[in-house]
């Protein structure tokens, strides 16, 4: 269940999709959502936080998105959020991260 929730969540991040949309989909209950998931030692929002992470350490990585557009497509209605999130989750700004990533390939290249 926590597969078909990752990818049903990759697919809705800009929608900011809730426990409701998603148990909506997959043509259950919330509550019996959430025990499969409990069943696999998840949660609905360990999986969301899990997706949001992944994908805003991706976009930081691999594009040059504004950092609003990149909290838009995670979802978030305020570039706020998105960076109290962020530092809550990785102890920096998105910022920094994206800064210090370009840092890190650059010297890699560099040593090629």
């Amino acid at each position: 269940m926590t597969d078909q929730l990752t990818e049903l969540l990759e697919q809705r991040l800009a929608h900011n999709p809730s426990l409701s949309q998603a148990s909506a989909i997959f043509g259950c209950s919330q509550r019996v959502l959430q025990r499969k998931l409990k069943q696999e030692s998840q949660s609905f929002q360990q999986v969301l936080t899990r997706v949001r992470l992944r994908k805003a350490c991706d976009y930081l990585k691999y594009s040059t998105m504004s950092l609003m557009q990149i909290s838009q497509r995670l979802g978030f209605r305020e570039q706020s959020s998105f960076n109290h999130f962020f530092v809550g989750q990785m102890g920096q700004s998105p910022r920094a991260y994206r800064q210090q990533t370009k840092a890190e390939s650059q010297s890699v290249m560099q040593a090629e």
